[in-house]
């Protein structure tokens, strides 16, 4: 929260609008007194993406696949500050694939974080292979293509095991002459 703030300081007054969605400690939030805030500042205790990412220029996250799939998929470059061992994964390979940057949270400051912000705005190799990115996730056919994969593995794997059951214990001959 501090280095939130922190950041948010470094941007006072800067051409960028800083939305915090900080969905886990809402209370925490509501009860600090922080003052006036810059204009371009606003704090939310929950901004669900659908309402920020129209009007995002990126995204700062912490790397969980929610957020960094819709970042994506709105063409959106990403500072991914993960927390958790599959957070990390996720900001590897937003870095690898060139659609943002990865910060670790032990180096994290807000100088650091600010300096990130500013290249992924400022580079625009960033932006195109976030849309890059999106535009592969969309070729793909995202989560009920996904869901229909997997649902058609499954079914294999099930198909072949009853079936093997059924040969093994013959089970056709059972009940064949009944």
């Amino acid at each position: 929260m501090l280095r939130w703030l922190g950041l948010a300081a470094l941007l006072y007054g800067a051409a960028y609008y800083i939305v915090s969605r900080l969905i886990y400690q809402p209370a925490r939030l509501l009860s600090l007194d922080l003052g006036p805030l810059a204009p371009n500042v606003m704090l939310q205790p929950h901004a669900p993406l659908s309402d920020i990412l129209p009007i995002a220029d990126a995204l700062v996250l912490n790397g969980n696949s929610e957020s960094v799939l819709a970042a994506l998929q709105a063409g959106l470059p990403a500072v991914v500050l993960p927390s958790i061992w599959d957070q990390a994964e996720m900001a590897w390979r937003v870095a690898e694939t060139g659609a943002g940057l990865r910060i670790s949270p032990w180096r994290a400051t807000p100088e650091r974080v600010r300096r990130a912000v500013i290249r992924v705005l400022d580079e625009p190799s960033f932006r195109d292979n976030a849309a890059k990115m999106g535009a592969g996730l969309a070729r793909g056919g995202g989560p009920a293509r996904a869901a229909a994969l997997i649902g058609d593995l499954v079914g294999s794997a099930a198909a072949r095991y009853f079936a093997d059951r059924r040969r093994k214990c013959g089970w056709r001959r059972r009940h064949r002459a009944s």
